[in-house]
């Protein structure tokens, strides 16, 4: 199946939205360690000007900031030295300011700030040895081919052991609320709660934002030496836009030969549900 590469990416006119490249979307599971993942990405380009998905200006999804904000300010000691993989706009980024701790800094490519802790760079061999106390990457494991690997290369640019802070959506609660909508393919990977844990051998993990997020404490020493193994084919994202479509206007519409449909999202939930449009 054929969906928009890069939801996310703002568009300058109505028909470079239209003529957005499309990324093959082929769900499987890891046998070994669980989590899906689509076998047929190939990478995205992100850049600093046409990539937006800061959520930060919804209050609700504020609160949810405060929320982890404060299980990370009940876990992380003032005087660590934190770092921020993957900060975007750095809004999570200043609300950590606000903890005052010893050394704060942030990396993403897409930071169009002024902050000069944050490098809008990717996070590479050139920082060794980081040497931070921990790291935090929210919505960034799932972004990254091979999530073992790149937490297995992140702690060799960091020099030494440190905590982990991860937050990436929650797929039990995209098939409970039957949300074809969350898989996109700006996503690679698809975590469930079971698959958290194992990734690593002891971790915390709390499920936040009403269950939409998972979010991972553990120390990089419990990493799994569990190795990517054979995958098989996984059906829940059509079995999903199935039900949706026999459930929704879309099915009893067609069924009546109308032919035209007009489609509103936010985020990726927006332009995802072009492969729904019908002419």
């Amino acid at each position: 199946m054929l969906i928009p590469e890069n939801p996310n990416k703002v568009f300058l006119d109505r028909d470079l939205a239209i003529r957005a490249p499309l990324g093959e979307f082929n769900l499987v599971q890891d046998k070994t360690l669980g989590y899906y993942y689509n076998r047929s990405f190939s990478g995205i380009q992100y850049d600093q000007l046409n990539y937006q998905n800061d959520q930060s200006s919804s209050q609700v999804f504020a609160e949810h900031l405060q929320n982890v904000l404060s299980i990370v300010a009940s876990n992380v000691p003032s005087k660590s030295k934190v770092v921020e993989v993957g900060c975007g706009k750095g809004a999570f980024f200043s609300l950590l300011s606000q903890l005052n701790f010893e050394s704060l800094l942030g990396f993403d490519k897409t930071y169009q700030g002024d902050d000069p802790r944050i490098f809008s760079r990717y996070l590479d061999a050139q920082d060794t040895p980081l040497d931070a106390d921990v790291l935090i990457m929210r919505h960034v494991l799932e972004h990254i081919s091979n999530p073992i690997s790149f937490l297995r290369n992140l702690v060799t640019i960091n020099g030494r052991d440190c905590d982990l802070i991860l937050e990436v959506p929650s797929t039990d609660w995209i098939i409970r609320n039957g949300l074809f909508r969350d898989f996109t393919y700006e996503h690679v990977n698809y975590f469930t709660l079971n698959s958290l844990k194992n990734l690593f051998s002891d971790c915390q993990i709390w499920e936040v934002f009403d269950g939409q997020y998972c979010l991972l404490i553990a120390n990089s020493k419990s990493i799994s030496h569990l190795e990517n193994s054979e995958f098989f084919p996984s059906k829940i994202f059509s079995d999903l836009i199935e039900k949706s479509l026999k459930d929704s206007n879309f099915y009893r519409a067609s069924s009546r030969g109308e032919s035209r449909f007009w489609l509103w999202g936010g985020c990726c939930k927006g332009s995802d549900e072009r492969l729904l449009s019908i002419e």
